[in-house]
Parts: structure tokens; sequence; C-alpha cells
């Protein structure tokens, strides 16, 4: 018996120091799972602002007349904005470079090509 005295205490030291370095783990992964639904979030009111700005934009490209070569806009909404150029490449296409910034200053930058003659997008690139 004489010779286990000092077994107890490095081993509830060992102990102690394996479940600090779990608990730490665990928190970094928390804090990482929030951070990430965070820009998430983020991402998801970008995507939104976006999506709401180019519905706005074919609109307007349909209707523009056939003499206007060039324009651009800054569109307001209640999650962020959005300003955008369309140069007019030929009759039936546009090209149209877009910036949106969400009110939580996340930036989402796109640019498309619209046809007229079809109605819809035919090329689509994203900028970062």
């Amino acid at each position: 018996m004489s010779r286990e005295k000092g077994f107890v205490l490095p081993l509830t030291v060992m102990c102690t120091f394996l479940c600090l370095t779990m608990f730490i783990h665990f928190i970094e992964l928390y804090m990482t799972e929030v951070k990430f639904a965070e820009e998430e979030e983020q991402w998801y009111e970008g995507d939104i602002l976006m999506n709401n700005v180019v519905e706005q934009i074919k609109e307007k490209l349909v209707n523009v007349e056939k003499e206007v070569l060039s324009f651009n806009e800054t569109i307001i909404e209640p999650n962020g904005q959005a300003s955008y150029e369309a140069v007019r490449l030929d009759e039936k296409t546009w090209k149209v470079t877009v910036s949106c910034l969400t009110t939580q200053s996340f930036k989402y930058d796109a640019e498309f090509l619209f046809s007229l003659s079809e109605g819809e997008i035919i090329e689509w690139k994203e900028r970062y």
C-alpha cells in the first residue's frame, strides 16, 4: 500500500486536462456553427435581394426603347440596395452588371446576359 501513495493526483490531473480539452473543443465547434449560421443567413438575404432586383431589371429591359444603348440605376429595397448597369450588345441581347449590398454589409455581385427574344437570362456569372 505504501507504493500507491502518489497515484490519484496525476490521474485526476490527466482526467481534468482531458475533460477541459474536450470542453474547449466543443465550445469551438459551437462557435463555428453559430458563425456559419450567421453567414448562411447573410447569404440568404443577399440571394433574395439579388433575385428581387433581377426580376425588376428583366421587366425594365423588356420595356426599354430600342434607341437606348445603356442605362444604370440604384434600387433600394428593405433588406439592402442594388446598383446595376445595363449595356445593349445587339438588338436582342443586354449585358447587365449587378452589385447588391445588404443591410448587414454582405456584398453580392453578378453579371448576366439577357435575351429579349427569349425573355430570359442566357448566361449568369457571379463575382466575389
